[in-house]
């Protein structure tokens, strides 16, 4: 066998390698360069992932929103940047949470996709179920076509990305009839209105201070921003959305159980472990309660006249909510001490 032979079958069977050589081989194609650079950071590459020739109707975008280690919102914030893309290249997104979700629950029908618990179908409209199409996969550089409105993915995000996502949460996401009846009644029993000023605290997994979080603020840092709400204001209660038990705790020995709202059944940590996955581990909590509740939460942030929050998701998506609606509220804080830089990786196991 030939010597060149032998370095052509060496490098075949290693895929690594032919890469780079075919990298070589193209390096003065400037189009050739520029669709391998955007592999991983050019919204505007899109995967086929079925096509069907000849077929008029408009392709569909499955996105499979977040993974399995995510938390609710954070997986509601990565649907909100998929079916912007779909919205922006004319794709009809269709959204569903992982397989392995979080939220996923024995106790539901198993063709009822986690998303569909809470929310109405994006996508397959009505008649439209079996109708031929081009499938596009939905693939995390898309995302960016939104994150770069805050010049990447970030827990600091632009005013203009909150009113282009309260834009596509308006069109797109509506919760449905059973998940509306159970937020309805939250407002009504916690009697939540503009004079009530709302608080998002989030510890739990925030106290290990992870790589690429928030860092994690102590209670007492809020007080001096509340405080400053309720003299400018005249909030005359607090909802509290908080999922640690001590910080709960701190709240009402500092303000007192007639100033404080919360909701009691709310399942809250005491640990540096995040409650929507020490729950995943343990089976202590269907996924369809845990879903719902910061849902709750959520909704009911987004409905107060206030807010002052750190950097969450849960706070994020209750002000693009808030914004979805036409609605402003009176006072707005974020409380930022920077993201983690450290190398300390969480892992649910």
């Amino acid at each position: 066998m030939k010597i060149k032979q032998i370095i052509k079958q060496e490098i075949m069977s290693h895929p690594w390698l032919y890469a780079i050589g075919q990298i070589i081989r193209n390096r003065n194609d400037s189009e050739y360069l520029e669709q391998i650079l955007g592999i991983k950071n050019n919204p505007r590459i899109v995967c086929l992932e079925d096509y069907q020739p000849g077929i008029r109707s408009v392709p569909k975008c499955d996105i499979v929103a977040g993974t399995g280690n995510d938390g609710f919102f954070a997986c509601i914030r990565w649907a909100l940047d998929g079916v912007y893309f779909c919205k922006k290249y004319g794709f009809d997104p269709i959204v569903h949470f992982p397989e392995n979700s979080l939220y996923k629950d024995s106790s539901m029908p198993k063709n009822v996709n986690p998303f569909n618990y809470y929310y109405c179908e994006i996508g397959n409209k009505k008649g439209e179920k079996n109708i031929l199409s081009s499938r596009i996969k939905f693939m995390p550089r898309n995302s960016l076509l939104a994150e770069y409105l805050n010049q990447g993915i970030s827990y600091r995000v632009s005013d203009k990305y909150i009113d282009e996502m309260s834009l596509v949460m308006k069109e797109y996401f509506h919760f449905n009839s059973k998940t509306l009846i159970y937020l309805e009644n939250a407002i009504n029993k916690y009697k939540i209105n503009k004079n009530v000023l709302g608080v998002h605290v989030r510890g739990t997994d925030y106290r290990g201070n992870y790589a690429n979080h928030p860092t994690f603020i102590e209670p007492s840092v809020y007080y001096q921003y509340i405080d400053e709400a309720i003299r400018k204001y005249s909030f005359d209660r607090i909802f509290l959305a908080t999922d640690d038990k001590e910080i709960l705790q701190e709240f009402l020995n500092h303000y007192g159980n007639e100033k404080i709202i919360y909701n009691p059944d709310v399942k809250r940590g005491s640990d540096n472990i995040g409650i929507h996955v020490i729950d995943s581990v343990n089976g202590n909590r269907n996924g369809y309660e845990k879903g719902l509740e910061v849902i709750g939460d959520m909704y009911i942030l987004s409905s107060c006249g206030g807010i002052i929050s750190s950097m969450s998701q849960v706070a994020l998506i209750s002000r693009i909510y808030k914004k979805s609606r036409n609605e402003t509220f009176t006072y707005d804080y974020i409380i930022d001490k920077g993201i983690n830089s450290n190398k300390k990786i969480f892992d649910k196991k």
